[in-house]
């Protein structure tokens, strides 16, 4: 338990990876994944079947976008590599806010685009893993990466996926699914995206240290 409590002490002294907690924390993408059918369904009018078709789509993009996005991010980090990863999660994060929100204001009467747009959310929902991990591995020393990856992705990623779709529920019962999802998916991850920003800096310093 005390060696427990140095390593997360010590974790927690690591400037870039307060930060990137901080960013997992504020992240509401994951809520679109959730509630995209729902709200084909419910502000669409759509049939649940219909709705449907652009899940496989969603899913397939996700799966590509984790291909294609790590051999991207491989190549950036190359280039930049006091900066490449933040870079490219700033990227990700406001692409995803942009179709998000052509995806949430769009009123087509056929299922057709919808299946573009929940294909290409996917695509960047896909390289979230990719990019974060990275980030993480990064800054954090070797023996603390297994601490490190418990922290953020089973405790902080965990508890905001679980807040945000039950504030997407609630938000959606008192002023309607699609302006609660913009405010979730759109403005959320456009904040988060700008403030990432502050990723720069300490990452430069940090992942210099580690190496």
């Amino acid at each position: 338990m005390a060696e427990g409590a140095r390593g997360l002490r010590e974790l927690l002294g690591i400037r870039s990876f307060r930060y990137l907690l901080a960013q997992r924390l504020f992240s509401g993408q994951n809520v679109m994944m959730s509630f995209g059918i729902v709200f084909l369904v419910e502000e669409r009018g759509f049939s649940t079947s219909t709705a449907s078709l652009a899940a496989l789509p969603f899913s397939l993009g996700y799966v590509v976008g984790t291909l294609l996005g790590g051999r991207l991010l491989d190549r950036l980090h190359l280039a930049l590599p006091r900066s490449g990863r933040v870079i490219r999660l700033q990227a990700s994060q406001l692409a995803f806010a942009a179709v998000a929100f052509v995806a949430l204001q769009l009123a087509a009467e056929g299922i057709a685009p919808y299946v573009v747009l929940f294909a290409m959310l996917g695509l960047l929902q896909g390289q979230v893993p990719v990019v974060n991990r990275p980030l993480v591995m990064g800054v954090v020393p070797p023996h603390l990466r297994s601490l490190a990856f418990a922290v953020s992705v089973y405790l902080v990623e965990s508890v905001a996926y679980g807040g945000y779709a039950l504030l997407a529920g609630y938000l959606g019962d008192q002023i309607g699914l699609q302006p609660a999802l913009l405010l979730i998916t759109v403005a959320l991850t456009v904040a988060n995206g700008l403030a990432s920003a502050a990723l720069y800096r300490p990452y430069a310093r940090d992942s210099t240290d580690i190496s």
